[in-house]
């Protein structure tokens, strides 16, 4: 659930009117596309087991979902101002596979940047402030002794569950000034 202060900063840039008679303008542009899902790495399905013997479960690490991902940001330019307000998005469309699943995930953050004058710049921050989706759920493999194992790493289950190989995406705050000589 979206915290109540990360609302009001959505509704603030969306519906922020400057003092002044001079429209705003705004801009969208995509940053970077790729037909690839990115929020974590995948197990290639194929390992050694202890007793020596090779394993090749791929196939069942397969996605059955388009697999996407972007990142864009929305400008929203005050130049009567000097202000732009910039909203950066990072979308990835999951993945989902019999043995590996993850949620579609939407990262979204907030800048404000203010030229006070033509050689300085003043810029203030959130990145990834917001965060849905995203949830990874993985599910063992059975040997024929009914226990249960990681298909990608041939570890036990009970072994595997406190190794995490999920990237977490940041959450910052951040001030940067800028003075150009």
């Amino acid at each position: 659930m979206m915290q109540r202060w990360t609302q009001a900063i959505l509704i603030a840039i969306l519906f922020y009117k400057p003092a002044q008679a001079e429209p705003m303008g705004w801009d969208f542009q995509l940053k970077n596309a790729s037909a690839e899902y990115s929020q974590s790495n995948v197990w290639r399905g194929q390992f050694i087991a202890p007793n020596g013997l090779k394993f090749d479960v791929s196939k069942l690490y397969q996605s059955d979902r388009p697999e996407f991902n972007l990142s864009a940001q929305l400008l929203i330019l005050n130049p009567k101002q000097n202000t732009n307000f910039i909203v950066p998005i990072r979308f990835d469309n999951g993945y989902k596979s019999p043995l590996y699943s993850a949620q579609r995930r939407l990262d979204i953050g907030f800048w404000a940047v203010h030229f006070p004058n033509e050689k300085l710049m003043l810029a203030f921050g959130f990145s990834n402030i917001l965060t849905t989706g995203g949830k990874i759920n993985e599910n063992p493999c059975v040997d024929s002794f009914s226990r249960e194992f990681h298909c990608g790493t041939g570890l036990p289950w009970m072994d595997y569950k406190d190794y995490s190989h999920t990237k977490k995406s940041m959450k910052e705050i951040a001030f940067k000034l800028r003075y150009s000589f």
